[in-house]
């Protein structure tokens, strides 16, 4: 089911009067979470990435990595062969499977598809993300707030544009630390 869909639902909305505005937080949400987790999730095709050879393990820029021809020095590599590389593309790594990649400078390419629709993300990933655009889908006119007192008199405290927490413990689950 599409993003949209499920946060005018959790909104309760039902005309498209804030679709553009959905649309826009929704875009905006996906990329930062994208940038916080230092690793993309979202939907590429025929992306083109190249690393400095003399390492034994390379990072992609997105996970999900599917459809891929590697080279080293304009040679293909072939997956899991002695002296080439495996790929773990559910994290967007690769790792030489003999010795250290061919040394040089953006020796290494990579084209690859990758990444995920917004309806293909995993589940907890997804679910956190449309409670960070309801959030500030509702918070939209309150770009200033620091706090928030409720009924039952309790506070919460933060900035519009900050992750909630439980929503930044699912980042931190997700991040590439290091890079």
């Amino acid at each position: 089911m599409p993003v949209l869909t499920d946060i005018k639902r959790q909104l309760e909305v039902e005309n498209t009067d804030w679709d553009l505005i959905l649309n826009d937080i929704i875009s905006r949400v996906f990329s930062a979470a994208d940038i916080e987790m230092n690793l993309k999730y979202s939907l590429v095709t025929g992306y083109t990435q190249y690393w400095d050879g003399d390492k034994k393990t390379l990072y992609f820029d997105y996970v999900n990595i599917r459809d891929y021809v590697v080279t080293d020095d304009d040679v293909a590599l072939v997956e899991g062969r002695d002296d080439d590389y495996v790929i773990y593309p559910e994290r967007g790594w690769m790792r030489s499977v003999a010795s250290a990649f061919t040394s040089g400078y953006r020796i290494i390419k990579a084209v690859y598809n990758a990444g995920f629709g917004e309806d293909d993300y995993p589940m907890d990933l997804r679910s956190a993300l449309i409670k960070q655009i309801t959030h500030e889908f509702r918070r939209r006119k309150d770009s200033g707030l620091t706090s928030v007192s409720y009924q039952d008199g309790s506070v919460q405290k933060f900035k519009i544009d900050e992750w909630l927490s439980d929503v930044q413990k699912i980042l931190n689950k997700k991040k590439r630390f290091g890079f």
